[in-house]
């Protein structure tokens, strides 16, 4: 069972969510994911910026990879682009 009620399962290895809270990325790691991959870019409203901390201090891989909507490169981002492992993208 998933930890969010508005966390969707994209594949084995992949899943997306919102923005998620401290207690929600120890619960993510609690549940097997292994890494948070955060879209937004720091300036956007929301933006945890002690996140990578957290994400670590859960036992989480962390990484940013800010990405525009309009930006030709996020029609190539896939599961296969990092480690084989259970990912949450938000």
């Amino acid at each position: 069972m998933y930890f969010l009620s508005h966390t969707k399962k994209v594949s084995e290895d992949l899943s997306a969510a919102g923005q998620l809270t401290s207690e929600e990325l120890k619960q993510a790691a609690e549940e097997g994911f292994k890494s948070v991959l955060n879209l937004p870019s720091p300036n956007e409203a929301g933006f945890l910026n002690d996140e990578q901390q957290q994400a670590q201090a859960a036992g989480l891989q962390y990484a940013n990879v800010p990405l525009k909507p309009s930006c030709p490169q996020v029609g190539k981002l896939t599961p296969n682009s990092y480690r084989r492992s259970q990912i949450i993208k938000h």
